[in-house]
């Protein structure tokens, strides 16, 4: 009976590991002209739609057609989203460099877990000649990772390897904004010198110690009346 009650706590946890803590891969390749996201299956936590922030003047259309993504592998070669990015060194401040921001947000009694963000870049001879990924997490003041892009207007896949970046509090949102920055020249206002395609994020919802005892216990009480 012993054995059998043991083996059975194992199963149980086992199985809430295998299903809370599950990584999903969630992409914008921009197919069908939004901001939501196309393909992939949160777990245990929510997606934003993707929006534009410091833009220097108004985009009128974020996500459209112009200058299909090409030339890497993966290239969607249908939307993309861009912005007006303004020159110089970052800014994150108000009407400092632009970016693009989604927010992730864990179901309750969970955090979250961002192990990989990929996607295709073209800057033109204004645009963005670095990004950097930040978080509200810290109020935008480290870096989770950054890069170059360069302003030939050609584009290239941007294929980031970082530490992970863990939240902190259970069911938390997280903002996240990717800013464009770097560039030179004499950027027009209201108009896209910087784009972005197959954004590709691989997030993880992992259980608080609590939320992770609680639903194993859940899953023996009702293994043990299934015996």
């Amino acid at each position: 009976m012993k054995i059998k009650s043991t083996l059975l706590a194992i199963a149980a946890f086992s199985a809430l590991g295998a299903v809370s803590s599950q990584a999903a891969t969630i992409v914008w390749n921009f197919g069908d002209d939004d901001a939501v996201f196309d393909t992939g299956t949160p777990v245990n936590f929510s997606v934003s739609a993707l929006t534009l922030g410091n833009s220097l003047g108004t985009i009128a259309d974020a996500v459209n057609p112009t200058s299909p993504s090409s030339g890497y592998t993966g290239a969607s070669g249908t939307g993309n989203i861009g912005n007006a990015y303004r020159i110089g060194a970052l800014d994150t401040g108000a009407s400092g460099s632009g970016f693009i921001e989604f927010t992730l947000t864990p179901s309750a009694g969970f955090t979250l877990s961002l192990t990989d963000l990929d996607f295709g870049a073209r800057s033109t001879g204004t645009g963005p000649l670095a990004y950097s990924l930040r978080s509200s997490a810290d109020s935008y003041v480290a870096n989770i990772t950054t890069g170059t892009i360069v302003a030939n207007s050609n584009w290239s896949l941007r294929n980031n390897t970082f530490t992970a970046f863990n939240s902190t509090v259970p069911g938390g949102a997280v903002t996240f904004r990717l800013f464009g920055h770097g560039g030179a020249g004499n950027p027009s206002a209201s108009t896209a010198n910087g784009r972005f395609d197959d954004i590709s994020l691989t997030v993880t919802a992992v259980p608080e110690p609590s939320t992770a005892l609680l639903g194993a216990l859940g899953m023996l009480a009702l293994l043990r009346r299934r015996r």
